[in-house]
C-alpha cells in the first residue's frame, strides 16, 4: 500500500501536526482553535479522514495537551469528523482516542458530549 503524505495545518495561533507510525496516527493540536480557524480546521479534518483511510490507519491519537481554547464551531468540526467515521460500517471505521489536559477540564467535558453521538469511535483518556 502506498502511504499518502500527511500535511500539518499551521495557522496564526493554531497547529495540527499529524505523525504516522506503526499503523497509528498521532495528531497533536496546539494553540487556540477559535472562530478564525473554524473553516480551515473543518476542511482539514475532512481531508485528514481521506488520508487516514488511504494509509490504513486504525487508531488516531489526538493529543490536546497544548490546546488552550476550542470554540463551539471547532468542536462542531470535531463532532462532524467523528460522526462521519461512525456512519461507516464497523470494518471501515477507525478509533479516535483523545488525550486531554487535566488542567483544562472543559476539554474532557466537551468531548464527553461528542463521544455520546459517536459511539464506538471516540475514546477519552
Amino acid at each position: 500500500m502506498t502511504r499518502k503524505p500527511l500535511a500539518p495545518l499551521s495557522l496564526t495561533s493554531f497547529e495540527a501536526i499529524p505523525v504516522i507510525a506503526n499503523g497509528e496516527l498521532e495528531l497533536t493540536l496546539r494553540g487556540n482553535a477559535d472562530m478564525r480557524i473554524k473553516v480551515a480546521f473543518g476542511q482539514y479534518l475532512k481531508d485528514l479522514d481521506v488520508q487516514i483511510r488511504a494509509n490504513g490507519v486504525r487508531l488516531v491519537n489526538v493529543k490536546m495537551l497544548d490546546l488552550y481554547f476550542v470554540s463551539s464551531s471547532c468542536f462542531q468540526a470535531i463532532a462532524a469528523w467523528l460522526l462521519l467515521v461512525s456512519s461507516r460500517p464497523v470494518d471501515a471505521r477507525y478509533l479516535v482516542r483523545f488525550e486531554t489536559h487535566t488542567g483544562q477540564p472543559w476539554q474532557k467535558r466537551s468531548l464527553q458530549a461528542i463521544q455520546r453521538v459517536a459511539l464506538g469511535v471516540a475514546i477519552l483518556v
